[in-house]
């Protein structure tokens, strides 16, 4: 596996310039907290409304439901590296890049 150092530059500069490590940390938290039932629709209509949503500001708990947010929000942007390296994200994120690739792929809808 690849780590986020070693990657062609053009791709790290990409996967930041689309924001994707924000996008599956926001994921990441909406899904641990809720727990769907059924995770695949959960993520699928988190990125409608990620994609629709004008003025959008993508939070590390912006896929939370209203209800279960903290009321005061001690990190106001994102917190995954606190978690992970960013070698480790990086890992992370190619590792569901390559899933994603490697299984059927899912459409937005």
């Amino acid at each position: 596996m690849a780590s986020f150092n070693s990657i062609d530059p053009q791709l790290k500069a990409y996967l930041l310039r689309q924001r994707l490590p924000d996008i599956f940390e926001a994921l990441f938290v909406g899904l641990t907290t809720s727990r769907p039932d059924d995770p695949n629709e959960f993520i699928k209509s988190c990125l409608r409304e990620y994609q629709t949503g004008k003025n959008f500001d993508l939070l590390w708990d912006s896929f939370v439901p209203e209800k279960d947010r903290p009321a005061i929000r001690v990190f106001k942007r994102t917190f995954i590296e606190k978690f992970f390296s960013l070698k480790d994200l990086a890992e992370l994120v190619l590792t569901a890049i390559s899933f994603e690739i490697s299984h059927e792929s899912f459409e937005i809808n």
